[in-house]
């Protein structure tokens, strides 16, 4: 008491209560100094009806055992904030990402290494400057027997989503990602080296799969923002997704969608076949060389189709604008006007067109085929250029147009 009581003089304070009597009672923001710092001593209590606030979550440190060649390894981690996972020089690789509860709404990871006695593996957690954790896991370099079963579980209860999920795999990769719901994950970026990739019912404010060679397959897919699939070769799958920005890079990969709704729909591809089937969008875009591109039942105020020697088949409702440009190949289609104005183009060479309008076209026509012969064959048109390869004129009144060309081949215009 007496060092206590020196402290007060110097600091030239009335802090010690006179002998004999009791301290102050406790009473927060009675102060300047404002609320007390959480975790730095006895929070307020709380108001009359209300429950207590919740306890603030703590990551874990991550637990590795290993036993007669077998390591497993397991971490408890804190939403929000992003977590990676890494996988390399294992054999066979198993990933499955889920929702449910977990303890304390907290992030469950956890893994099982096979990789057999004196084999050299690795399991670590570190968090980097920018904040993101990153969960290694690793094997001896060569070792293909090699296997890892890794299991992430998101919790459904957190208060507040987890900001980013990345996942970085090798080859031999096998990953399902199953049952995540809206407020789960903001960002799921997924990148594998070689493998299979399985989503099914996820929803995340953007969402990003590539595959070097491989199999991506998503079904019931919700994104607020940009959908992106990327596959160099294999095949893409894609069914009942829904985003702002859905876009597609197969270059060596077969690419088959059904039922997809957005805003901004894109497709390129390189040398693979391109399926498009019930596809909602405002704009379309599709870029390929070889291979086929079907368009059937795709609906979009503008639709443009580039390709080289692709064949472009298929059924389209177009409300703005219908591009088709192939240098060539042959185009063979139906076309449903959604609007009054409906600007149409279609052209290649060497290949023929045949076009199936809808009889509600009111407009422009302009038929060429240089070096071959042109029919259109709508009701009510009026001529006003009547050669074999040349046909121009109107049907009735409106807005619209249809301009197509083939040289060296025969264009065939009818209605629908």
């Amino acid at each position: 008491m007496a060092h206590a009581a020196e402290a007060c003089d110097i600091a030239d304070m009335d802090c010690c209560p006179p002998p004999g009597e009791a301290p102050p009672p406790y009473a927060p923001f009675d102060t300047d100094q404002g609320p007390p710092i959480a975790g730095d001593g006895p929070s307020a209590p709380p108001a009359d009806g209300e429950p207590p606030p919740p306890p603030p979550l703590v990551s874990t440190e991550m637990a590795v055992a290993t036993r007669a060649g077998r390591t497993v390894a397991s971490q408890l981690l804190a939403p929000p904030g992003a977590i990676a996972l890494e996988v390399a020089d294992f054999g066979s690789v198993a990933v499955t990402v889920r929702a449910g509860e977990t303890s304390g709404g907290l992030v469950r990871v956890g893994a099982t290494l096979q990789h057999g006695p004196g084999v050299a593996v690795a399991a670590t957690s570190q968090v980097d400057k920018a904040g993101q954790r990153t969960i290694r896991l690793g094997a001896a370099a060569g070792n293909a027997r090699a296997q890892v079963e890794c299991e992430i579980v998101l919790p459904t209860g957190a208060a507040a989503a987890l900001d980013a999920l990345a996942l970085r795999l090798p080859a031999g990769t096998w990953l399902d990602v199953a049952g995540i719901g809206r407020g789960v994950v903001r960002r799921l970026d997924v990148a594998v080296i070689a493998g299979a990739v399985q989503l099914a019912h996820v929803h995340a404010d953007s969402l990003r799969v590539a595959v070097v060679d491989g199999a991506i397959s998503a079904a019931d897919v919700a994104v607020g923002q940009a959908a992106e699939f990327v596959a160099c070769a294999g095949q893409v799958r894609l069914s009942r997704c829904a985003a702002a920005t859905v876009r597609a890079n197969t270059p060596g990969a077969a690419l088959v969608m059904r039922e997809v709704a957005a805003e901004t729909l894109s497709v390129r591809g390189r040398q693979a076949a391109i399926a498009l089937r019930d596809a909602r969008a405002t704009v379309a875009t599709v870029r390929t060389a070889a291979g086929s591109v079907v368009l059937d039942g795709v609906a979009a105020e503008t639709l443009d189709v580039r390709t080289e020697t692709a064949p472009v088949h298929g059924a389209w409702t177009v409300g703005r604008a219908l591009r088709i440009a192939a240098d060539s190949a042959m185009v063979q289609g139906q076309l449903a006007l959604a609007a009054d104005a409906v600007q149409a183009a279609v052209t290649t060479a060497g290949w023929p067109v045949r076009l199936a309008v809808a009889r509600s076209f009111r407009g422009f026509f302009d038929v060429r085929a240089a070096g071959s012969v042109a029919t259109f064959d709508l009701a009510d048109a009026v001529f006003h250029e009547r050669a074999p390869h040349h046909l121009q004129g109107v049907v009735g009144t409106g807005p619209s147009s249809i301009r197509v060309a083939s040289a060296g081949s025969p264009v065939v215009i009818t209605a629908l």
